[in-house]
């Protein structure tokens, strides 16, 4: 059990956490809000701390009203306002869009690995026998649709002793850039010299053909080099 080990990277913040498991933890139990929570998170993507008050009331009542009575929208619609609500800032706003989906692809993986002894993290470095994997750019670069820098975690790891699996999860296939391949390619190679049987799964919360689409316009992205998990597809991966 002790070839791949994982440490926790990723600030944790206590006043969005519980928000972002009990959200993740209703959507995991109620999958019909699934499709409609990813949307929120599209059509969301500019709100503001000031102004999302508003925008939460718009949205209520030209959305949910004629629905208001099934107590599962009353929860799911008391949960979308607290992930608002739980925010201090802009910041904790985006930080609040990562940590939602995250939790839930966590949660996916824990039900799948109940009956199994294994090793599990999020927002996490990875060690293979005791050498961290770590990528460093030899040249870096940022701009407004790619960028390229050094890195050390996934969202995702699991080491169950005989396969690792590791996730990336993003809210918008526009997310991905070449940092996050690079890290995954230098990742895999390690392994694969360890003769480690491993997956390495890309998850977007849009469709599977959009994800595609977007790695194809990135140079550093090779074909089939990962497997690509589309919305349509979360929850099987609690079955893979």
């Amino acid at each position: 059990m002790n070839r791949i080990s994982f440490q926790r990277e990723d600030y944790i913040y206590p006043n969005l956490e519980p928000s972002a498991d009990e959200i993740a933890q209703f959507i995991l139990s109620n999958q019909i809000f699934f499709e409609d929570f990813c949307e929120f998170l599209r059509y969301s993507g500019s709100w503001k701390k000031q102004n999302c008050r508003e925008k939460l009331i718009s949205l209520r009542s030209l959305k949910y009203r004629k629905k208001s009575r099934d107590p599962r929208v009353i929860e799911y619609f008391r949960l979308i306002e607290q992930f608002f609500y739980v925010c201090n800032n802009d910041n904790d706003i985006k930080k609040m869009r990562g940590l939602v989906p995250e939790k839930l692809l966590e949660k996916i993986f824990t039900n799948r690995y109940l009956a199994k002894k294994n090793v599990q993290e999020c927002g996490c470095s990875v060690s293979i026998e005791g050498n961290l994997v770590r990528y460093i750019c030899p040249n870096p670069f940022k701009n407004d649709i790619d960028s390229d820098d050094n890195k050390l975690t996934v969202d995702v790891g699991i080491w169950d002793g005989q396969i690792g699996e590791f996730t990336e999860i993003k809210v918008s296939p526009d997310a991905f850039h070449t940092k996050d391949i690079k890290y995954l390619r230098l990742l895999a190679h390690e392994l694969t010299s360890k003769e480690i049987q491993y997956k390495v799964y890309l998850v977007a919360l849009q469709k599977k053909d959009l994800t595609q689409e977007r790695l194809v316009s990135l140079s550093a992205y090779r074909e089939g080099e990962f497997e690509l998990i589309g919305r349509e597809e979360v929850f099987e991966l609690s079955g893979k």
